[in-house]
This record gives C-alpha cells, structure tokens and sequence, in this order.
C-alpha cells in the first residue's frame, strides 16, 4: 500500500457503510409497511412509521459528520489518482518517442532496449500506483448514496444567477431598401404629381349684438389668509414654527445584522442575516462557504428576542468566537467568529 493510503483512517468509511445499510434496511420496511395497511389500524400503521422515520432521521444525521470527513479525504486522494494517471499518460508517450527514434537510427537496438527496460519499470509502478488509488475510491461509492455526493458543488462560495443571453442583432439585408418615416400627417404616399391645396379658409361668422355696458360692482373685500401655526412646545421655551412639508424627511431603514469577512479568499462583501440563517459548505445554506474545513451544514444564527444566537451543528472543525470554541452564544456587535478556518466579523450597527 502506497504511503497516501496508510494515513488514512479505513474506519469512517466502514461506519458509513453500516449506517446506510441500517438506514437502507429501514426505508424497505417502510416501503412493505403498506402492504400490511389492511391488517392493523391506522394508529399503529402511524406509530411504526415516526418510529422508522425519526431513526432515519437520527442515522443520517450521525452520519454527516462522518460524511465530511470522508468528502475531505476524498478531495485529497482525488488530485493524487489524477496525476498517477497523467503520469502513466506521459511514460507511454515516452514510450512512443523511443521506438520512433529507434526507427529511425538515432538509437540501435541495444540503447532501444536499454531504454525500454528502464522505461518499463517506471510506467509499472507508476500503474501500480493509479490502481491502488483508484481501487481505494471505489469505497466512497458503497459510502454515499449517489457519486454526485462525492463531486465538488462549485467554485464560488455562492451560487450567482445565469447571466441572460443578448437578443442577437437583426441583420438587415442591404439589397431591401429602407422603410420611408411617418409623417405628423399619417403614412408616407407615393408622389403622383397631384398638386395639395391648402383648405380654403371658412366663412367669417357674424360678431355677436352689443351688450349695453354697466358699470362693474365693486369686489368684496376677502380676509387675509390665517398660517396654520402648530402650538407652543412648553419644554423648548419657544413658540412652535409653522409646519413644513419640505423639511419632512423618511426615517432611514435600520440596518440588518451583517457578516463581513475578514479573509482575503473569501467574497469581500457583506453577508446579511435572516432571522434563522444557516451557514456551510452545501449550496442549501444561507450562507454558503466552499471550502473543506466547514462542514456541509456548519452552524445557525438565529434571531431572538434576546438578540442574534449562534449554535454550532456538531461541525467537525469548530465555532469560535473570539477565539474561544463554542456550542452557543449570543452574540454582540464586533464579535469575530470563524467557522472552520473561514473568518468573519458580526456588524449589528451601521
């Protein structure tokens, strides 16, 4: 066995097979239950099965913390199987390169079989190597239940929206002509040589009979206009101004409780909270962080009459806050906390 291999632990990977076999088991007798519905009552139909349901749901959540050990040995060894196969690739191109020299009385046979011997031996345990890799991930398939589980999610910490395509240009065929503008008047006509009159102008109408004139009556005087004045603020010691309209101003929307990464490797803006906001390595949490030391589903924040809780989830790597490892805390203002190795500060002002 390949040094790679020894230093990894075999027995993550046979708890999970055994959790997904009792797992497995108790899914069929949930599907077999049915055919049994004729025979017992409802109740006891509805009791058995929140038994099976609620140990599923405990088994599969024992096994996620298994599961993110196993996914971050499989990201190690997967890179190494790659470049074993690259270099079996290169070793038989190399192979190639001698016998053509060979052919072509660069090198005489006894230096062709020279080469070839020691050539041999490399690409030999460069297989040997490959294969061992490549038959220890076998193993991770029988561990997961589909091996999309086992490939990465993406490159960014969050999943952006496809960009909508362009509608494409019309292209416009130079041999049609271009269509003539519409004037005020309506659509464009073909000039027939008919010569346009303007309309001949109407008949003046007759002026109305003459009213005999009256001297006007004088107006009546109006009353001055009153300001509405607000009343006098005994605590400012002044009288109050007339109200304003133009000085009404909106309140300015609070700002929502924020996290701000302090990595250089992490997206640099901020992340605001929900009033319960997950935060992992899966495409499924609120805040999602791709890398290997957070766990597919990391921690919780949660919104509170108390204020902004954190709880860890049983991450395989830790909460902390302010340095300090935790399982829950309420947190304050300028609290930095770190999930795995990933750093952020909690912002609950502007």
């Amino acid at each position: 066995m390949i040094e790679e291999l020894r230093q990894v632990d075999d027995s993550v990977l046979t708890s999970l097979v055994d959790l997904r076999r009792e797992r497995d088991a108790l899914r069929q007798r949930l599907a077999r239950m049915q055919e049994s519905a004729s025979q017992v009552s409802a109740k006891v139909l509805e009791r058995v099965r929140r038994d099976y349901e609620t140990r599923i749901a405990a088994l599969e959540g024992k096994a996620l913390p298994l599961k993110d050990a196993a996914l971050a040995t499989f990201g190690r060894l997967k890179p190494l199987h790659d470049a074993a196969e690259d270099a079996c690739t290169t070793l038989q191109l190399d192979q190639e390169e001698i016998d053509l020299r060979h052919s072509l009385g660069e090198f005489d046979d006894a230096e062709h079989r020279d080469r070839t011997a020691r050539l041999a031996e490399t690409l030999h345990a460069a297989r040997e190597r490959a294969d061992a890799i490549a038959d220890y991930l076998t193993r991770f398939a029988a561990a997961f239940d589909s091996p999309d589980e086992l490939e990465p999610a993406g490159t960014s910490q969050f999943d952006l929206p496809a960009a909508t395509p362009l509608p494409e240009a019309e292209t416009v065929d130079p041999a049609i002509p271009a269509p003539a503008l519409a004037t005020p008047f309506g659509e464009p006509r073909d000039d027939d040589g008919t010569l346009m009159l303007p309309p001949e102008a109407p008949a003046p109408t007759e002026p109305p009979s003459a009213v005999p004139w009256s001297p006007p009556s004088p107006p009546t005087p109006l009353a001055a206009p009153v300001e509405p004045v607000e009343p006098d603020d005994p605590y400012s010691g002044r009288a109050a101004q007339p109200a304003s309209s133009s000085r009404a101003t909106q309140p300015e929307p609070e700002p929502r409780a924020r996290l701000e990464a302090l990595d250089s490797d992490l997206d640099p803006h901020a992340y605001e909270l929900e009033p319960l906001t997950f935060i992992g390595r899966t495409p499924e949490n609120q805040i999602r962080i791709y890398k290997p030391a957070v766990s597919r589903r990391h921690a919780q924040i949660t919104e509170s009459d108390a204020g902004w809780m954190l709880r860890d989830l049983s991450s395989e790597n830790g909460t902390y806050v302010n340095g300090q490892r935790v399982t829950e805390r309420l947190l304050a203002d300028g609290d930095r906390i770190q999930f795995g190795t990933s750093r952020f500060v909690l912002r609950l002002t502007t």
